[in-house]
C-alpha cells in the first residue's frame, strides 16, 4: 500500500524567508528550529492506492495524529 497526504493552509503564506546553508547541513541541529507551518485551520487530504485497487479520497479538518490515521487505514483496507 502506498499513501499520501497534502495539508493545506487557509492562511496566506506570504511571509516566507529564504535562507542560504552550506550544502550538506540542512538537517543539522544548529540549522533546524521546532515551529508549527499550518497554525490555524486547515484541511488534510489523503489516499491510498492499493495493488489493483484504491481508496476513496479522504478530507478532514481536524488534527490528524497517528492513531486516527492508523485507523482510516485499516478501515479502507478492511471494509
Amino acid at each position: 500500500m502506498f499513501s499520501d497526504q497534502s495539508r493545506f493552509s487557509l492562511r496566506s503564506d506570504s511571509r516566507r524567508t529564504l535562507i542560504w546553508r552550506a550544502p550538506g547541513t540542512s538537517y543539522n541541529q544548529e540549522n533546524t528550529i521546532e515551529r508549527h507551518r499550518y497554525g490555524g485551520a486547515g484541511w488534510l487530504v489523503w489516499g491510498e492506492i492499493i495493488l489493483g485497487s484504491r481508496t476513496d479520497l479522504h478530507v478532514q479538518s481536524v488534527m490528524m495524529t497517528g492513531h486516527i490515521h492508523r485507523d482510516v487505514i485499516w478501515n479502507s483496507m478492511y471494509v
